[in-house]
């Protein structure tokens, strides 16, 4: 009586002692599922679905044959959006009719370009554009720096200065002036202001935009005609 009294009471004690165990593991994987949906590891917070990246590779890291897009810190901003051309360009001295640029090459800047210069308007060739001294020098646009006008569809590098587009904002913050037509000879005055009219308004600027967006290659102006077809 007394061995069988000892053996039940050995049983008892094994199966209280399991069933606390296996109530400790619950615990556990509970805990650790939750922490898993409220998006304090590995997830994309409000969903909880995981975003598949590798701590310490951010999905976003660049390679030398693959670098980081130049549009990942892209933004679009309203600004007012003028043109000018070799006749209505001056040298900083007051004279006109002037291909001459504030920011050129071969003095040392990082641009493309030692005249205004109207490229394809791609990335890689991209045409002069110009600024307030404000709004350089408060780093909005940068010497050098790249911006895509999408109704254009062209990119544009800060090459230039204008002293306008300090003064006349048209209820924009920002104001640039895009240069059109060639860069060695005057146009035909009446066709290139009418051209440069014809692009003026306020829209839509990506600054610091991704190098592949589409691109319109056909020229603003060319022959003392106005070819610039917005989009």
């Amino acid at each position: 009586m007394k061995n069988f009294s000892f053996l039940l009471l050995m049983l008892l004690m094994s199966a209280f002692a399991c069933i606390g165990y296996n109530s400790y593991i619950m615990s556990k994987t509970q805990n650790i599922t939750t922490i898993g949906n409220t998006g304090v590891t590995g997830n994309t917070g409000d969903t909880g679905t995981p975003d598949n990246t590798t701590p310490g590779n951010p999905a976003n890291a660049g390679t030398p044959s693959n670098p980081v897009n130049p549009g990942a810190n892209s933004q679009t901003i309203q600004m007012y959006v003028t043109s000018y051309g070799f006749n209505d360009n001056d040298n900083g001295a007051g004279q006109y009719s002037t291909g001459v640029i504030a920011y050129p090459k071969k003095e040392g800047n990082p641009t493309h370009h030692d005249v205004a210069t109207e490229g394809t308007g791609t990335y890689a060739d991209p045409i002069t554009f110009a600024a307030g001294i404000k709004a350089i020098n408060g780093g909005t646009f940068p010497v050098g720096s790249i911006l895509y006008v999408p109704f254009l569809q062209k990119y544009f590098m800060l090459e230039d200065q204008c002293a306008e587009c300090d003064k006349d904002l048209n209820g924009q913050k920002y104001h640039i002036d895009l240069y059109m037509g060639p860069a060695d000879h005057p146009s035909s005055q009446g066709p290139l202001y009418d051209c440069e009219g014809k692009i003026t308004r306020n829209t839509a600027v990506i600054l610091k935009p991704a190098s592949n967006l589409p691109v319109d290659t056909n020229p603003l102006f060319q022959n003392n005609q106005c070819t610039a077809h917005p989009h």
